[in-house]
């Protein structure tokens, strides 16, 4: 646990670098966030694998089927929170942004050879997320329903419970680089 508050100026690089060891390490917590959007019923929320990330760019990426609702609801309103928790570090990291999607071209095609075989299948099933199971139906390893999720984050919110003090700081893009500054908790 941190015994002090750390400094803000390095924050930004901290958390990014936290999160490019998670989207590396599947044993990570932050491996598997919430990522939370809305659609025409209100807010919706799922773990999603948190499979790239770029600090330069500022973006995280993740996967899901082109025909899922979440797609849908993405189609009409980009905007995404994401939210990773680490209990051992007690360590709260929550990032805002939009994302984009990508079905087709060399991003999307990079993230599909990047997955195993199992995870490709997933792509490949007769029928969209959701939709009730019959007898006999198959999965291939088809390419046709998959879609990255290349989310640009605008805002982090860095939230550290410590034993008897908890830090937290807000972090914005503004101008080309992080400001920073620490909030109450």
């Amino acid at each position: 646990m941190h015994a002090e508050r750390p400094a803000i100026a390095g924050l930004p690089a901290q958390c990014w670098q936290r999160l490019e060891q998670a989207a590396a390490s599947a044993d990570d917590p932050w491996h598997t966030p919430a990522l939370a959007n809305l659609d025409k019923d209100g807010p919706q929320v799922r773990c999603v694998v948190l499979r790239a990330v770029s600090a330069a760019e500022r973006t995280l990426i993740c996967h899901t089927d082109i025909r899922s609702p979440k797609a849908r609801a993405l189609a009409a309103d980009p905007r995404v929170s994401w939210l990773f928790y680490d209990p051992v570090a007690r360590l709260q990291l929550r990032a805002k942004g939009t994302a984009e999607q990508l079905h087709s071209g060399a991003f999307a095609e990079q993230q599909w050879h990047a997955l195993h075989a199992g995870s490709q299948a997933l792509y490949g099933q007769d029928g969209p997320p959701g939709m009730a199971l019959t007898e006999g139906q198959s999965a291939g390893q088809e390419r046709t329903h998959f879609l990255a999720l290349r989310c640009q984050i605008e805002q982090l919110d860095w939230l550290q419970l410590g034993r008897q003090a908890h830090w937290r700081a807000a972090l914005r893009w503004r101008g080309g680089q992080w400001q920073a500054q620490w909030i109450n908790p």
